[in-house]
């Protein structure tokens, strides 16, 4: 009887941690990645500029206005 109730404490304590590093996970993620990334990376050239960053690729010209939009969104 004991080696089944510690069988079954066992199962729960990895179940409930396993769970709580998915819930974590989902909540931190993309936080982490963006801490982890770094800021954006902006080249810019004689009549346009090139932004990337995690998510996103961008060139827009000198004025501001996106002339090529480029998402990384896995949704």
């Amino acid at each position: 009887m004991d080696k089944i109730d510690k069988n079954r404490r066992n199962f729960l304590k990895i179940a409930l941690f396993g769970g709580g590093a998915i819930v974590v996970s989902k909540v931190f993620g993309p936080k982490v990645l963006d801490f982890f990334y770094g800021p954006p990376a902006v080249k810019d050239f004689e009549r346009f500029s090139v932004k990337e960053t995690r998510t996103k690729f961008s060139i827009s010209s000198k004025d501001g206005e996106e002339i090529f939009i480029m998402d990384n969104n896995k949704e």
